[in-house]
């Protein structure tokens, strides 16, 4: 009687299969990384509103506004999940308008709650051109931290004019 041979020991993986573990495995190690690094971000990200190096103009009542600034509003919301907040306004007389996109009386929206004040508009948006009465345009703020929620009520900064109280949406 002949012995029978033993089969020969499974041979280990093939190089391919261990190219998929690598990449896999090396894949995973950045993904670790990667959501550790958004960690460190979250933390470091500056969560506080931008401040005006100037104060504030008087606040007054809605309707003058138009008179001082050339604008009325007509809403303010948070849009991109609460990271940004949509000013929307339609200008009355254009030549007024124009102190809107002054650097001597930039923009801004003041939380009624915190006393933050929102000036930094999202990537720099400012209009340019003419501005043509009738029309409506808006600015988009970056809300860091989404300090402004719907619902809070809010001062409103245009053209060197302040009004207060206006619900967000």
């Amino acid at each position: 009687m002949s012995a029978a041979t033993p089969a020969p020991p499974a041979a280990g993986p093939s190089w391919r299969l261990r190219g998929v573990r690598a990449a896999g495995v090396v894949l995973g190690g950045l993904m670790v990384l990667g959501a550790l690094g958004l960690v460190q971000l979250g933390r470091s990200w500056d969560r506080s509103p931008s401040v005006h190096a100037r104060p504030l103009p008087e606040a007054v009542p809605a309707p003058a506004l138009a008179g001082i600034s050339g604008v009325q509003v007509l809403r303010v919301s948070t849009t991109g999940g609460g990271g940004l907040l949509d000013l929307r306004y339609q200008v009355i007389d254009p030549e007024r308008a124009n102190a809107i996109h002054d650097p001597q009386t930039p923009p801004a929206i003041v939380d009624e709650k915190s006393g933050a004040v929102i000036s930094q508009l999202l990537m720099g948006h400012m209009h340019t051109g003419t501005l043509h009465a009738g029309q409506t345009y808006y600015l988009l703020f970056a809300n860091p931290g989404t300090v402004v929620r719907r619902g809070d009520r809010v001062g409103i900064v245009l053209g060197g004019a302040r009004i207060e109280h206006a619900l967000v949406g």
